[in-house]
């Protein structure tokens, strides 16, 4: 029995659509796996390569990097993602590669935050939104945020400012003592 949809049957669409969609989806670096319900599901082949701002510029255990911020007295940012947004994956290949951003992210602690697994973190920051950047002091306590998608050019802005501010706040203090 044909779908009530599949009017047009010499053109076979709905008995080889989802069959060109499988197809499609394993050429492009996809391969077919079984869910843990026992459903199909499509997963990214193991030999894909990550993203190189994931191995090189981000931090994954956010505890160990706020401890590591608060020893050595520095910013702390927080790339909060998830593996569903288009816009953070589109951040994670554009933004988080530009060599600007890379550069300045030397005097940061940055950590991406997957929210899926990172729920109690997002409530902590009151994070809703994805992307989202958010600033944090070396003690932890939040300084700005930035959310959506962000260009090189507007998160590099952004950095920068929080730099200067945290090296005046330091010049600052060493001038009271």
């Amino acid at each position: 029995m044909n779908h009530p949809l599949c009017h047009l049957q010499n053109l076979r669409i709905c008995r080889w659509g989802p069959l060109f969609a499988l197809g499609s989806l394993l050429a492009c670096g996809c391969t077919e796996t079984t869910a843990p319900n026992g459903s199909l599901a499509v997963a990214p082949n193991a030999q894909a390569a990550p993203l190189e701002a994931d191995s090189s510029l981000f931090l994954a255990d956010y505890r160990q990097a706020f401890e590591t911020a608060r020893r050595e007295n520095r910013l702390v940012l927080l790339f909060f993602t998830a593996e569903w947004c288009h816009y953070c994956h589109e951040m994670e290949e554009e933004t988080f590669a530009d060599p600007q951003i890379r550069q300045l992210a030397r005097e940061f602690t940055c950590v991406r935050v997957d929210a899926d697994q990172e729920a109690k973190l997002c409530q902590q920051f009151q994070v809703t939104a994805f992307p989202t950047v958010q600033f944090v002091s070396p003690l932890g306590a939040p300084l700005r945020r930035m959310i959506g998608k962000q260009s090189a050019d507007q998160l590099g802005g952004q950095m920068q400012e929080i730099l200067g501010a945290m090296a005046r706040h330091q010049r600052d203090s060493r001038l009271i003592r």
